[in-house]
Parts: structure tokens; C-alpha cells; sequence
């Protein structure tokens, strides 16, 4: 299922999922997962880590993708909230 979010000028269609590199994860300040941490390699470093259990929307409805893709962007902006707090 291609998901297109038109109404957000998103266009997902050409997006693909990265496996995480050592590299990038030394490289980065926060790691943001949408997996539980045990499923994570094993060379990230775990204080660096923040888990939302997010479900993955692979297989399901549009309205599941749009559902999921808001739970997304609430977190992004209380994320980013929280860091301007700091």
C-alpha cells in the first residue's frame, strides 16, 4: 500500500526503511524507535534510545495508516516541545 498524505504535502510514496548503523548511532544525540529496544542491535547505546510503541501499519486499512501517521507527528511535537524545554 502506497500511502500519499496530500492534504499534509507529504508524498511517502518514495520512502523505504533504513536498518540502523553502528555509524549512525554513535554519529546521533537521540534515537527514536518505534520498535521495543529489545528488538534493537545490541551496539546502541541504550541512553540514547527513546521507545514509542507505536503499532507498525504495514498490511492495514488507510484509515489505520492515518491513524498511525498522527500518533507520529503528536509525538514529533511534544518531542520537540520537551527539547525546547530543556
Amino acid at each position: 500500500m502506497v500511502v500519499k498524505e496530500e492534504d499534509d504535502n507529504i508524498d511517502a510514496s518514495t520512502l523505504t526503511k533504513k536498518q540502523i548503523s553502528k555509524e549512525m548511532t554513535n554519529a546521533a544525540d537521540v534515537i527514536i524507535s518505534m520498535v521495543p529496544q529489545n528488538e534493537l542491535p545490541n551496539y546502541i547505546d541504550s541512553k540514547k534510545i527513546t521507545c514509542w510503541n507505536i503499532s507498525n501499519p504495514k498490511g492495514t486499512s488507510m484509515e489505520f495508516h492515518r491513524k498511525v501517521r498522527e500518533q507520529i507527528s503528536k509525538k514529533i511535537k511534544e518531542f520537540l516541545k520537551n527539547c525546547m524545554n530543556a
